[in-house]
């Protein structure tokens, strides 16, 4: 009889410490990882399709995200230059883009004048003979999307895209040629005045010594 209420104490006992060992060294899971978002759907199907599809025919070497909706991407306004595999390039504005879906349609619309007679052509984004497409010139303010389409003999319709390239890149150089020629005048004129100052504080300080020598000599003259 004791040796049995010995036993179930010293069960009781080690049913204790193994409570307390639980307690005071708590079991830690490991953390969950957390993944990446899913990108989203474009046109209500899965992305990585469109992206797969679109690299399997990219001849321009550039992102798919060239003409993507994004700050980045190119829009109506810009003027872009686009060069072909025999050496010839064209340079417009553009005023349309057509983005197909899960298809090589994309293309790009362009506009220029040439001797004051507008001219329009249409870039298929994905045509083999196009070795390259770069913005050379992008506006600071968009002008609404109806004003960049509806431009054929509107007031601000282009001009020699070519030659309005030139100007705006040449712009910064003129500028400071500019600043740089008022400075040098500011600087001459500066010179100018300093000397004009020199020469009038001269003939003021000879013109104060002629008359204290005089002064000086009338008053020895009154002394005599």
């Amino acid at each position: 009889m004791f040796g049995l209420s010995a036993n179930r104490a010293v069960i009781r006992s080690a049913s204790i410490t193994v409570q307390q060992c639980r307690t005071f060294f708590p079991l830690r899971s490991p953390k969950q990882p957390v993944f990446e978002p899913l990108p989203k759907k474009r046109n209500g199907e899965p992305i990585m399709e469109y992206v797969v599809f679109v690299n399997n025919f990219e001849v321009l070497g550039k992102p798919f995200s060239f003409l993507e909706h994004t700050k980045t991407g190119l829009r109506a306004g810009d003027i872009i230059k686009v060069t072909y595999t025999d050496r010839t390039d064209v340079t417009g504005k553009v005023i349309g883009i057509k983005r197909g879906h899960n298809n090589l349609g994309t293309n790009i619309l362009i506009r220029t004048k040439l001797q004051s007679i507008g001219s329009e052509l249409r870039i298929p984004l994905y045509n083999p003979k196009i070795r390259n497409i770069e913005r050379v010139w992008k506006p600071e303010e968009y002008r609404p999307r109806n004003q960049q389409y509806y431009i054929r003999g509107a007031r601000f319709d282009v001009d020699d895209v070519e030659e309005f390239v030139k100007r705006e890149i040449s712009r910064p150089a003129r500028m400071a040629i500019k600043m740089a020629k008022r400075e040098a005048e500011q600087k001459a004129e500066a010179v100018k005045a300093a000397k004009r100052e020199a020469k009038r504080l001269k003939r003021e300080k000879s013109a104060l010594e002629h008359a204290l020598s005089a002064a000086k000599e009338k008053e020895q003259k009154s002394k005599k």
